[in-house]
């Protein structure tokens, strides 16, 4: 499959690709198939089994069989990832006070991707019981290969807890077909958080990050669709966590509020035009729930954009109520918590796209309920 390429940084350090503003934190910028040929036909991996595992008491991660996907790229091509059917569940019976920590993974193997060290992206939070009895969480990456070559993608998962101990033993399952799903898009670029301290969100702060310009560049695309991930944690009273400070016993959680706005750029960085926002998503997240994902989307036409070279795009996450928050720079591994992509798509690659699972993959804008542990539609507001 013939891709072409546009330069794109490739170090971790925040160096902005051509024609971005400065603090920008884009690191890679590819181009797709133009011909619209990988976008009809998605690939997908076989899915995985109906599959136990055991509860450690601390991470480690194991591979979901039936969850690889592999494919050759040349380099600098971009090939959109995200999971479907990801449930996980216990097997053993929970009371109050049992909770576990899970981690999933996209984390992808193959040519140059140990010295770039940029290998997929994390989705980690804390089960509940006993009213919450299982999660189903949407992981998303955009892979960029380092060099031309054949790549394998898989999930990977591992469930933790500090009630493992005196022979206690707890096991989750993996329902069966759970699965990744690879299509490309005509334009794509990713951005994220590469290390570095956390950043706490105190009461009545709205913290701007995840700062990218993007630039279209196929005249025969028609949409943007851009999804901002951040990993967030709730700083409880005394809390161990890095960053966290703040936090009362009086809080039962921390409520935040999330949005990603866009400004059009002219080609010198200058604005072009005014900004606009997406829709708004309010989250809230316990004590006991800890850890949470805050996902946010905006989608447009091109002509939203009336001639301007670009769009800067960044994420605002606002504290709400309860406890402070701090927003994770986590990059372990190659693992990166906190990204964002944008993709631009031609018409046929848009009509496949909302097809193949659409924004609803992309966005994976869905609230764990922590009354039933089951995906619900999410709060938005303004």
């Amino acid at each position: 499959m013939a891709l072409l390429t546009v330069a794109g940084t490739v170090n971790l350090t925040r160096v902005p690709s051509a024609g971005a503003a400065p603090g920008d934190e884009t690191t890679r910028t590819a181009l797709g198939d133009l011909s619209d040929r990988a976008a009809r036909t998605p690939q997908r991996s076989s899915g995985a089994p109906d599959y136990l595992y055991a509860v450690r008491p601390t991470a480690m991660a194991h591979d979901v069989p039936g969850s690889e996907i592999t494919f050759t790229a040349a380099e600098d091509a971009a090939s959109y990832l995200w999971t479907e059917g990801l449930e996980i569940s216990a097997v053993d019976q929970l009371g109050l006070g049992d909770n576990i920590g899970n981690t999933a993974r996209i984390r992808c193997d193959g040519p140059g991707l140990i010295d770039t060290g940029v290998r997929g992206s994390y989705w980690a939070t804390n089960m509940v019981p006993p009213t919450e009895t299982a999660l189903t969480p949407v992981l998303r990456w955009l892979f960029i290969a380092p060099q031309d070559g054949d790549y394998t993608c898989r999930i990977s998962m591992a469930s933790y807890s500090t009630i493992i101990k005196d022979g206690r033993e707890v096991s989750m399952r993996l329902a069966a077909g759970a699965r990744l799903t690879r299509a490309v898009y005509a334009n794509a670029a990713r951005w994220g958080l590469y290390g570095g301290a956390n950043e706490l969100v105190k009461a009545g702060q709205t913290k701007v990050t995840l700062r990218s310009t993007f630039l279209p560049t196929v005249a025969a695309a028609d949409q943007i669709v851009v999804v901002q991930d951040a990993a967030l944690t709730t700083c409880k009273a005394n809390s161990s966590i890095k960053g966290c400070a703040g936090g009362v016993s009086r809080n039962p959680g921390t409520t935040v509020r999330s949005w990603i706005e866009a400004q059009p750029k002219h080609a010198d960085g200058s604005d072009c035009g005014r900004s606009w926002r997406g829709e708004q998503r309010q989250q809230t997240f316990s004590s006991a729930k800890h850890h949470a994902h805050s996902t946010s989307l905006i989608r447009f036409a091109e002509s939203k954009l009336a001639g301007c070279a670009g769009v800067r795009l960044s994420l605002s996450l606002q504290h709400v109520s309860g406890n402070p928050f701090v927003l994770h720079r986590t990059f372990f591994e190659g693992i990166v918590g906190s990204h964002g992509v944008a993709l631009e798509m031609t018409p046929e690659q848009l009509r496949v796209h909302d097809h193949a699972g659409g924004d609803g993959a992309i966005a994976g804008l869905i609230d764990e309920n922590e009354s039933t542990g089951r995906a619900v539609a999410p709060v938005l507001v303004g």
